[in-house]
């Protein structure tokens, strides 16, 4: 039906705006606002007039276009169990008429769901309130309800007309079978209706479990804290301590978390979710983690220590530059000293390709309905020059949620969900890529260097950012998004295509100038390109022979500046030094120009260039390696065949 095609090509859209990083035109498609606990009726809480479906159809006349029904609110129950075509939750809700209508639910916080998933969210039998309704009619005359915006349809409760099991039954068994969603939503029919006091106190509990499973976490809190109101001591505290613990736990508040662990009674069967909290109350206070083990085993397998969030000393602010807001040093910082370590708001591992944007922005999504935090977060990346309170991000404090809607437009590009840092690990003599993709928030902010003053390592998916050189207050903070040991013209190409700017560090002014006076250097960067893009079917004689290009250009600078200079130049044609290097003695006999240097002056200008990088300690293991199997295949009079990494 043509509305089916409309609603398909609603995910299209979305899906390309995505992509394209226009944050301002994915307003409509993901807004969300500020939860309240409803009563039985939506229309009393959220100030609406309810329309029915006669007076919807009544409205139609003969306009067969779309109607908006603005400030209106339509309600029914879903009376089928969900579908999903093509990336659109398909539902059949009916009125208190028995009129039905189809549902669906085309926005990208719930396209990429499975049927599963769909079928769990919004569960058979659940009366819902759709605000706003957008209607369409089908060729037979059917209405057909779009909701594009998440927060235009809210669950009230579930109906059980017809059963004659008992209604608190049937939620401690979806309860157990793992439909927590289902029986939240049926607790929540005994916290609305329930006249006994201890009866509202049993469903809010329960209703805090079924939260927390779920994964809801501010819901699981707001139920906890509710019940404990209400019975302060009971039968219901203990364990409505523990649960508003672990979620606080998960929301990142250590210590008042360890507050309730302790108080709830139950340390002899909480021992080790103690133990885990004191931890990483200590990890955000005194920002150390013992992490040697970590970095010297991660070949066996051993698994990532968990680890506490920190912020430390660093501030948002906005960059003199132009180039808006970053993040800067507080205090004087030296080299090493930890700026933050933060947890994703989405990431995933892949150890052979990058993975798929859906299940990414699926997971993004999800933190959010769980985390009014993690969507104020999200939101503070809007671009503007609103510096938002380094309190949203910081363990253990209060923040200020925003009133009414929040608009959550995609994330500026150099922020977005590919921002895709790829840890390299070396087994022998063979590369192997560990890919992890995600965004992390507070790392976001910082902007981009090709000689960066602070550097980001994964533990585990969480990202630790340290800083790379000693830095003064009010340095900036920066990272390099790339890898800086390429040619300036393929980085250049890199951050115009990846994250839409050109970037105008010194390194960077330097190496374009630099070029745009040189051919030769233009050549050899064309050159190096193709290698890194095609390594197998480049020449290594030819490659070896860009080094010594390179090397006869700087051979000649004087001057104060001309050592950093030097270092720049040897980083970013590092991969052409390697290669000479590691076939040294083949490839003298027929090169005339100016030698590459040693080892050593190599190592020297990227440790120079891009301390603390991600793939230094990569590609000096590969140095070692490799410079000894060289050796051994001469020893063996092997060395015709080229060595490369």
């Amino acid at each position: 039906m043509a509305l089916w095609s409309a609603a398909r090509r609603s995910i299209q859209n979305v899906r390309a705006l995505i992509r394209s990083g226009k944050s301002s035109a994915l307003l409509p498609f993901f807004q969300s606002y500020q939860c309240q606990r409803s009563p039985r009726s939506h229309s009393s809480v959220l100030g609406l007039e309810p329309i029915s479906l006669a007076e919807i159809r009544e409205a139609r006349g003969k306009d067969l276009t779309k109607q908006h029904f603005s400030g209106r609110l339509l309600q029914g129950k879903l009376c089928i169990d969900a579908e999903v075509r093509e990336g659109i939750i398909v539902h059949v809700v009916e009125d208190e008429q028995s009129f039905r209508y189809y549902l669906f639910l085309c926005n990208f916080a719930s396209s990429w769901w499975t049927e599963k998933e769909a079928r769990q969210w919004f569960p058979r039998d659940a009366t819902v309130g759709i605000r706003d309704p957008v209607v369409s009619f089908a060729k037979d005359g059917v209405p057909c309800i779009e909701v594009l915006n998440p927060a235009s349809l809210e669950i009230s409760g579930i109906e059980l007309e017809g059963s004659d099991e008992d209604p608190w039954k049937i939620a401690m068994v979806a309860l157990e079978n793992h439909e927590y969603i289902r029986a939240a939503h049926l607790f929540t029919n005994f916290v609305h209706e329930s006249s006994e006091k201890g009866d509202r106190i049993a469903a809010l509990s329960y209703r805090s479990e079924a939260w927390l499973r779920a994964g809801l976490l501010d819901k699981a809190l707001e139920d906890a804290e509710m019940a404990l109101k209400l019975q302060p001591e009971g039968p219901f505290s203990s364990e409505n301590l523990l649960r508003k613990a672990r979620a606080l736990l998960k929301l990142h508040d250590y210590r008042a978390a360890l507050e309730c662990f302790e108080s709830s009674g139950l340390a002899d069967d909480t021992s080790r979710e103690m133990e885990r909290c004191r931890r990483f109350l200590e990890h955000s206070e005194q920002g150390l983690f013992d992490l040697d083990e970590y970095y010297l085993s991660r070949e066996s397998g051993k698994s990532t220590p968990e680890c506490g969030e920190f912020v430390g000393a660093v501030r948002i602010g906005m960059s003199p530059d132009g180039k808006g807001r970053g993040l800067f040093a507080t205090q004087d910082v030296k080299a090493g000293d930890v700026f933050f370590f933060c947890h994703p708001l989405s990431a995933m591992h892949d150890s052979e390709k990058l993975p798929a944007e859906s299940d990414l922005l699926a997971q993004m999504v999800r933190n959010c309905m769980a985390s009014g935090r993690s969507l104020e977060q999200l939101v503070s990346l809007v671009e503007s020059d609103e510096i938002p309170e380094l309190n949203l991000f910081k363990p253990n404090t209060n923040w200020q949620q925003r009133i009414g809607f929040i608009d959550i437009p995609a994330c500026a590009r150099k922020t977005s969900i590919d921002y895709g840092y790829k840890f390299e690990r070396v087994i022998g003599l063979e590369r192997r890529r560990e890919f992890l993709s995600g965004l992390w928030i507070l790392t976001a902010f910082a902007n981009h260097s090709c000689c960066p003053s602070a550097t980001q390592k994964a533990v585990g998916s969480a990202s630790l950012v340290r800083a790379a050189r000693d830095l003064k207050a009010g340095d900036e903070v920066t990272l390099a998004y790339l890898d800086p040991f390429m040619p300036w013209d393929v980085r250049s190409r890199q951050t115009e295509s990846r994250w839409g700017f050109e970037c105008a560090c010194e390194r960077c002014h330097f190496e374009s100038k630099l070029h745009s006076e040189n051919r030769d250097l233009v050549n050899s960067g064309i050159k190096m390109e193709k290698m890194l893009e095609e390594p197998s079917n480049l020449d290594l004689f030819e490659v070896s022979e860009m080094a010594c290009t390179v090397e006869k250009m700087i051979s000649r600078w004087k001057g104060p500046d001309a050592q950093r200079h030097k270092h720049w130049m040897r980083a970013s044609y590092y991969k052409a030094y390697e290669v000479y290097l590691l076939n040294r003695e083949e490839f003298e006999k027929f090169i005339t120009r100016q030698a590459p240097p040693s080892w050593e002056a190599i190592m020297e200008a990227l440790s120079f260039t891009a301390p603390g990088y991600e793939g230094l300690l990569t590609l000096l293991t590969t140095v070692v390696v490799s410079s000894s199997l060289a050796e051994i295949l001469r020893e063996k009079g092997l060395s015709s065949e080229y060595v490369v990494i």
